[in-house]
């Protein structure tokens, strides 16, 4: 027959206390690893977070410009040809600024005049000096 070895209570708690303290140092290193920096494979939640708010401050106020430019009275497509000019104004001005914009755009039919053709004078030739 084989003898099994027989630990005292001693042993057995000394045995106990070693492994405690392994698995407590190896824990305490991998804390200190998450702590100092993001794990291998892992994402920088932080830094996402300023990128997704950052995008989300961009649509805002893409949004505040295109309704700027409707309620000054340009229409869709001509929206996304004239949002480039509000980029440069503060958030506070874009109204104002769109109705500017209109004011002095192709679009106002108050501001649009119809110009004659100086040829087409009448009664009066137009020296030319080709003839």
């Amino acid at each position: 027959m084989s003898e099994e070895k027989l630990f005292t209570q001693e042993e057995v708690n000394k045995i106990v206390q070693e492994r405690l303290e392994r698995e407590k140092r190896k824990t305490e290193r991998e804390l200190e690893q998450i702590r100092t920096e993001v794990p291998e494979g892992g994402t920088d939640y932080k830094k996402l977070y300023e990128e997704l708010c950052k995008e989300l401050a961009e649509r805002e106020a893409d949004e505040a410009k295109e309704q700027a430019l409707l309620n000054a009275g340009f229409d869709q497509e001509s929206v996304n040809r004239y949002k480039k000019y509000l980029d440069k104004v503060e958030e506070d001005e874009y109204e104002e600024t769109a109705h500017f914009l209109f004011e002095h755009s192709p679009m106002n039919k108050k501001q649009s005049q119809s110009y004659a053709d100086p040829s087409q004078k009448r009664g009066k030739s137009v020296w030319n000096p080709f003839k």
